[in-house]
């Protein structure tokens, strides 16, 4: 299955948020984008956001997550988390998940806001990466696309 780790805040918003907590922490257009890609790409998702740590606490559950991201029409066929860790640990998380899965995987991107490069990664191929001030955008989708060799975004 192809597989799409996602962070949120850069990429399912603008940093707006973090001046303005009343701003939405996922905006309906980096939230239609995602469904659209994670739809035409036939993939599911991997989240690897910091805010994947409240389902690490306790605080929500993988369900509970999924319905809050559906509730923002975000409707992968397939939801998981990455382990927990720090956002500076994420090159490293996400290798991780990809050995524990795999099995399930057959292709995958990252899409983040945050510069892998900074990170000696061995994911850099595999990132797209965002501009936290305009979020994910169908440019951005289209890169995904073409790295994971599918031809069209209706």
């Amino acid at each position: 299955m192809n597989i799409i780790i996602s962070d949120v805040d850069g990429v399912l918003n603008c940093k707006g948020w973090e001046i303005d907590r009343d701003a939405p922490w996922i905006e309906e257009a980096n939230a239609r984008v995602l469904n659209q890609l994670l739809r035409i790409c036939d993939a599911g998702l991997v989240l690897s956001s910091q805010r994947r740590m409240a389902i690490h606490r306790g605080a929500i559950d993988q369900k509970g997550f999924r319905h809050l991201l559906a509730s923002h029409g975000i409707k992968p066929k397939y939801f998981r988390v990455l382990p927990a860790g720090e956002w500076q640990e994420r090159p490293e998380l996400i290798a991780q998940w990809l050995k524990d899965n795999s099995s399930d995987v057959t292709a995958w991107m990252a899409i983040d806001d945050v510069d892998f490069n900074s990170m000696k990664s061995n994911c850099i191929p595999n990132l797209v990466k965002v501009d936290p001030r305009l979020g994910l955008t169908p440019q951005d989708a289209t890169q995904v696309m073409t790295r994971l060799g599918v031809k069209r975004l209706n």
